[in-house]
């Protein structure tokens, strides 16, 4: 009898340290599910659009322009507006390296910049934004780089941009001493 008792205490123990494990491994498998289903809902948002900026980063610049009540390619992704020229497309995943965070900033005119500001300070955001003030009149033509390796000679802008005279500003300011060969 007594070591049936003890054997029954050692099962119940057992079965007890199970059940915990068992708890914690559906919650462990609620919470792959969940990341599984988060994942899937990125991978389907990437099928369905062109430029690789992340959904939510779409997301949250689609409540601002809605909030905002501005047009929907008012605040474009600078990721939306470059692309790696085709014959350089060997450069193509270390440019997107290089390039990746200035890819999720917004561009702001600056008759939009006050608006944006103010959302930006009262808005809980749930994310990273960086976004550019955009002056037309600091679009100046850069004196292009003599040396075709260069990185700013490897991407092509979306030519219809009126973003267009800024960012090939920017690019040649910053990035016309970083050659690829």
């Amino acid at each position: 009898r007594r070591e049936a008792g003890e054997h029954r205490a050692a099962l119940e123990a057992q079965t007890a340290g199970l059940t915990e494990q068992k708890t914690d491994l559906a919650v462990e498998l609620r919470g792959l599910k969940d990341k599984g289903r988060e994942l899937e809902r990125e991978l389907e948002s990437l099928r369905s659009r062109r430029s690789n900026i992340p959904r939510r980063n779409l997301e949250m610049r689609a409540r601002m322009i809605e909030d905002l009540d501005l047009a929907e390619d008012a605040l474009p992704f600078v990721g939306e507006l470059l692309q790696v020229d085709d014959n350089e497309l060997r450069w193509e995943g270390a440019v997107e390296r290089l390039l990746h965070n200035f890819g999720l900033s917004l561009l702001v005119p600056e008759r939009h910049y006050a608006a944006v500001s103010r959302y930006v300070d009262r808005t809980q955001l749930r994310g990273r934004l960086v976004y550019y003030r955009v002056r037309e009149e600091e679009a100046k033509p850069p004196a292009r780089s003599a040396d075709p390796r260069a990185l700013c000679r490897k991407l092509h802008i979306r030519p219809d941009s009126g973003f267009y005279p800024w960012l090939e500003t920017w690019l040649a300011d910053h990035f016309d001493h970083i050659c690829c060969d």
